[in-house]
């Protein structure tokens, strides 16, 4: 396994958000595993870890599965998700293991499923996704060529050699 690489903001993944997850995501080619610890700032209704976190956990660990087969300058967005939560997560439930893959690759769609479980193997919650596949070029304003007030092209940014999971 190879750990993927990750901004530092991100509330998932960024080691420099402090109310962030901060998992860490690895993939062997196939699947993209991440550790999951609960935490007291975690927990909800019945001292048990939010669904939305759980949720959040799974979206990005099937996001990541897709975003390792997309080509570069190709990036995704979320469309659905479905996750069935078939335990409660609490604190005392310890490390567990998010885990997702790839079930369909297309030009503009992609499937994946995901599954959080423990230490000993308990599924806790399964989930499944439909994702948008698009170009990654940022669009946000279109640049202008000075004192002709008429956009130009839309800038895009430089291609990265190892883009980043979210």
């Amino acid at each position: 396994m190879r750990e993927l690489p990750h901004t530092h903001s991100c509330f998932v993944c960024g080691d420099a958000n402090a109310g962030g997850l901060k998992l860490r995501f690895e993939t062997d080619g196939r699947i993209v595993r991440a550790r999951f610890v609960p935490r007291a700032e975690h927990i909800g209704f019945k001292q048990t870890v939010h669904g939305g976190i759980i949720a959040t956990v799974l979206d990005s660990v099937m996001g990541c599965a897709v975003h390792t087969k997309l080509p570069l300058g190709r990036t995704y967005t979320t469309l659905e998700i479905k996750v069935n939560y078939l335990r409660g997560v609490n604190r005392e439930t310890g490390p567990m293991s998010a885990v997702g893959w790839v079930v369909h690759l297309g030009r503009q769609t992609a499937m994946a499923e995901g599954s959080l479980s423990d230490a000993r193997g308990r599924l806790f919650a399964q989930a499944s996704t439909t994702c948008l596949i698009f170009r990654s070029s940022a669009r946000t304003s279109p640049s202008r060529s000075p004192g002709s007030g008429r956009s130009s092209r839309w800038s895009s940014p430089p291609a990265r050699a190892t883009p980043t999971v979210c």
